[in-house]
């Protein structure tokens, strides 16, 4: 299968002849990408807490 893209406003298509397998490999990296980035952004927002409470506390 092939995607084809047109370069037509509003169609949602652009003519660029990406074979569906090449576009299904790029979605399942963007989704580990996203799951990485995620995982990470929560570690972040938890250690930021932990700091702050236990910077906090020792006041």
């Amino acid at each position: 299968m092939v995607a084809t893209l047109y370069g037509m406003r509003h169609s949602g298509v652009i003519h660029a002849d990406i074979p569906g397998a090449d576009l299904a490999a790029a979605g399942r990296v963007l989704a580990l990408v996203t799951e990485r980035a995620d995982a990470e952004l929560a570690d972040a927002t938890d250690h930021a807490r932990l700091v702050e409470y236990s910077t906090n506390r020792v006041r």
